[in-house]
């Protein structure tokens, strides 16, 4: 036995003959090493292996430590630190002369969980880790609702009912807080009645007892199914995961009535969460370690101790497997001091908790430095007949390439932008990206050739994306839902309104300082910005700020066990494989974010096929100055201001409707896009048909304004519903669209003068109109199925 500083079990299982054993999940060696001295040393046991449960280091975490002392092997899975061997699904090992050992593997809350069963007589025993808990299961934080009811109802079901449940964590109260809103049956009143009189209950439980009361077992039980308002037995497990991440500690009747009424309404109820964090002087624990030949567990000499119960924590996560996650959810880890989370509700670090003016600091940063990022994807493309002539060429492909390549730039940026952020914050990369868009657009500026203008451009682009793959998750950070609109109006009109002021504004430099102070003041623009930044702005992501707290207890209080109530288990390098695969990954498997980010991508890129025909067109056809053509997208423009005003209007009061009826639903968001819907290929008709009869210039230009409009509660209102929908990864659902978008506003426009050349004005825009008829209706099929399809367990996807 060992003195504990949480109650994370390690177990240390010794077969009685040989006394050969092994220490299971050994996290925290500073406890562990001085029992195991004196064990050896006195010779009750021969250790031979290390075991671990799965990767996570509140597990697997003293791994290198132990083996300074023990160099043995270490069983366990792929991604377990130091890992020596890990044993295939079903196969065996032996602990001396009779224990024998089963290697059960159950991928859900890690891809390598592993738990081990053990035979020794008439004696069985099941070493869960976090799969199964006494009365509860483990978070799905790398895999989904399937996995965990294999795990559960297919692998450890199988096992005898009389096998003896030793999980990784003591959070059966927590548990039982949760499972008695849910079945009140003898069973479940059995459980709670124990967990309240009882300070442990590890091998306390058998498979069969958990087969009564624990409801992720009971997934096929008509009460539990009723309860939650599914049938098939994944939903069911969706259901109960999803309530059990949100639910807090409150009235039990309170509980109830919340997941009644979900089931009722058919959708997840709004359960507020409570975000507390660690009493940081935490007494220590006694955990014990059983072996599966001894029915009684090690005691703990300071009884004392052992007659209290550990204080309470309500902490809150995020569920990074759950692809539509509603909100941050309660950790399973409830009960743990070693969690560092929030210091209440009202913890001023907590970027919800900011005040006003600092809250609209970062937002008013990060939508000024999206404007201009986006402003200087069009600024140039008045001045690139002046570019053509300089560098001598003649080529059509360039002269259109040279001004996408920018949004080119914006495609590639975010997939390596968007992790790093999640690593390191998304406070260093403003600075760092904000830095280099200074550098390549100063390097623009220089350039002796076209072919290194084309290069300078495309890294602009690059890091010209951090605020455009960042700033919905920052927006996500320090708003709350009631606020999200009206920040999400301000910092969309970056990516909307800043390529059409482009040309505008770079129509008169070009015409009066030549096409190079384009790069010039663009850069001069972005110094000021950066400044502003690195004054401004402070960190906004939960992840990265509670990381850095949960650094400073460890030194201050020397307790290496604390973690983060955010912290995956991941090492850096697996953290930033998978935020690098997450967004593609979000793209091709959601089919709300695919066809989402498909719909804003082709309407996103008319704007840019615009710049290759308004040009010329008002230039040659309308008899527009030089200096003035960029004037013609003006229409765009007030239409994109008008609808911005619209939105915010209108979804606030959208908002605070459906709230009031309680009825609030992210697809709620898509109400004001069906406009929209409608106005884009009307106005491209208008456009086209317009140009092509040679009607007075005002007339293309209103068609224009209403295409704006369109765009903009398009754009608007897909960012919204995706930032509500995917809060957790936000910063990757919008890397993701930003990637689509822009590599469609990239291709398109290389396509226009022959489309025109082809069709005529007339029709070929027509035929844009036409693509985006067919697109109508997305909005409506996901006002109506969308929150079945983010909630179906089909969808959900391992993150």
């Amino acid at each position: 036995m060992w003195e504990g500083t949480g109650n994370n079990y390690a177990y240390l299982v010794t077969d009685d003959k040989t006394k050969e054993s092994v220490i299971i999940d050994p996290a925290n060696p500073p406890e562990v090493l001085p029992v195991l001295k004196q064990q050896t040393d006195s010779g009750n046991i021969k250790l031979t292996n290390i075991v671990n449960t799965h990767h996570h280091r509140d597990h697997a975490g003293g791994n290198a430590e132990l083996l300074k002392q023990y160099p043995l092997p270490i069983i366990g899975g792929k991604d377990c630190d130091k890992v020596s061997k890990t044993p295939s699904h079903n196969s065996t090992f032996k602990i001396g002369e009779g224990i024998k050992v089963t290697a059960l593997h159950t991928p859900c809350h890690t891809q390598d969980s592993i738990c081990y069963y053990m035979e020794d007589g008439n004696d069985r025993a099941v070493f869960t880790g976090d799969t199964l808990f006494i009365g509860g299961c483990g978070r799905f934080f790398e895999g989904n609702a399937k996995e965990m009811h294999k795990a559960l109802n297919e692998v450890l079901a199988a096992l005898p009912d009389d096998t003896k449940v030793y999980p990784g964590h003591e959070y059966t109260k927590s548990n039982v807080k949760f499972g008695v809103t849910i079945s009140q049956d003898a069973a479940m009143k059995n459980l709670e009645s124990f967990a309240n009189s009882n300070k442990e209950t590890q091998g306390k439980f058998t498979i069969g007892d958990e087969k009564k009361h624990n409801v992720f077992m009971r997934v096929n039980d008509a009460e539990i199914q009723k309860k939650v308002g599914e049938t098939d037995p994944i939903g069911v497990m969706t259901k109960l995961r999803e309530l059990k991440n949100s639910i807090r500690v409150m009235n039990d009747n309170k509980i109830r009535n919340i997941i009644e009424r979900s089931a009722v309404e058919g959708h997840d109820a709004d359960i507020p969460s409570n975000a507390r964090t660690l009493h940081e002087n935490a007494s220590k624990q006694w955990t014990t370690s059983p072996s599966p030949t001894e029915i009684d567990s090690l005691q703990s000499d300071k009884d004392t101790e052992k007659d209290g119960e550990s204080k309470e924590v309500s902490t809150q996560t995020t569920p990074i497997p759950s692809l539509h996650s509603k909100s941050e959810a309660e950790a399973e880890e409830q009960d743990d001091p070693n969690i560092v989370g929030w210091d209440g509700d009202d913890d001023p670090n907590n970027p919800l908790n900011w005040s006003n003016k600092k809250k609209w600091a970062a937002i008013g940063i990060v939508s000024v430095t999206t404007l201009l990022t986006s402003l200087g994807s069009s600024v140039f493309a008045p001045g690139v007949p002046m570019v053509m002539e300089e560098f001598h060429s003649s080529s059509q492909t360039l002269e259109g390439f040279v001004v996408s390549v920018f949004v080119l730039g914006f495609a590639f940026g975010p997939l390596i932008i968007a992790p790093l952020s999640e690593m390191f914050g998304r406070l260093p990369l403003y600075h760092a990206s904000a830095f280099l868009f200074v550098i390549f657009n100063i390097a623009c500026a220089v350039s002796t050739s076209l072919n290194q203008l084309i290069v300078f451009r495309f890294f602009a682009g690059s890091f010209g994306a951090a605020p455009l793959a960042l700033g919905g998750g920052t927006i996500a950070d320090v708003t709350s839902k009631e606020q999200r609109a009206t920040a999400m109006a301000i910092w969309v009109l970056g990516p909307t309104v800043g390529p059409v002021i482009g040309p505008i504004v770079g129509g008169f430099i070009s015409h009066y300082l030549g096409w190079r102070w384009n790069f010039y003041i663009l850069g001069i623009a972005a110094v000021c910005t950066f400044i502003g930044g690195i004054i401004l702005m402070k960190e906004t992501y939960a992840v990265t700020i509670l990381k850095r707290k949960t650094r400073r207890l460890q030194k201050e209080t020397g307790n290496m066990a604390l973690r983060s109530k955010l912290d995956t288990g991941l090492t850096p390098g697996r953290l930033f494989r998978y935020s690098i695969i997450r967004p593609t990954k979000m793209l091709v498997f959601s089919p709300i974010l695919f066809s989402i980010s498909l719909y804003v991508a082709v309407v996103y890129s008319y704007v840019y096929l615009m710049f290759t025909t308004v040009t010329v067109i008002f230039e040659t056809q309308y008899g527009f100055p030089s200096d003035l053509v960029g004037l013609a997208f003006l229409g765009i423009g007030i239409g994109c201001l008008s609808a911005q005003l619209t939105f915010t209007y209108v979804a606030n009061r959208s908002y605070a409707a459906h709230m009031a009826k309680g009825d609030f639903t992210p697809e709620h968001r898509l109400e004001t896009m069906i406009p929209g819907a409608f106005l884009v290929p009307i106005s491209l008709f208008w456009y086209g048909w317009s140009v092509q009869a040679n009607v007075q210039w005002m007339c293309p230009i209103i068609g224009m304004s209403f295409f704006g409009f369109g765009l903009l509660l398009i754009y608007m209102a897909a960012n919204t519903y995706l930032i509500d929908v995917f809060t957790s990864h936000a910063a990757s659902a919008m890397a993701a669209t930003t990637v689509l978008r822009s590599v469609a506003a990239a291709i398109l426009p290389m396509a226009g003068p022959k489309l025109y050349a082809a069709l005529g004005y007339g029709w070929g825009n027509s035929l844009l109109g036409f693509i985006a008829a067919a697109m109508i209706p997305i909005p409506f099929i996901f006002l109506k199925y969308g929150e079945r399809i983010r909630t179906s367990p089909r969808f959900q996807l391992k993150l």
